[in-house]
């Protein structure tokens, strides 16, 4: 069971406590409670997705993306892992 897991059914095992609670004011913290779990899946998700992007194609800004074109000026531009950008020379043609 991932950290996302736990963490989402600890929260659900807080909101049935509140649901049992004596008074008012600990339903109140243990909903709170609750929220604060559901604020760590989600956390952790988001740490997941980023971890993931790390180890697939290195990362590209959007903003050089948009003003080179997908292409990124013809293919010249590409992203190098751990680096940045680098320019790729075109091949020159035989002749």
């Amino acid at each position: 069971m991932s950290k996302e897991d736990n963490y989402k059914l600890n929260a659900a095992r807080t909101v049935d406590l509140a649901k049992r609670a004596a008074t008012l004011a600990d339903k109140d913290h243990l909903l709170d409670l609750a929220e604060k779990w559901l604020d760590l899946a989600d956390r952790a998700q988001e740490l997941r997705q980023r971890s993931e992007r790390r180890k697939g194609a290195p990362h590209e800004h959007p903003l050089l993306r948009r003003k080179l074109g997908p292409d990124g000026a013809d293919g010249r531009i590409e992203a190098v892992r751990g680096f940045g950008y680098r320019y790729r020379r075109p091949a020159r043609s035989a002749q």
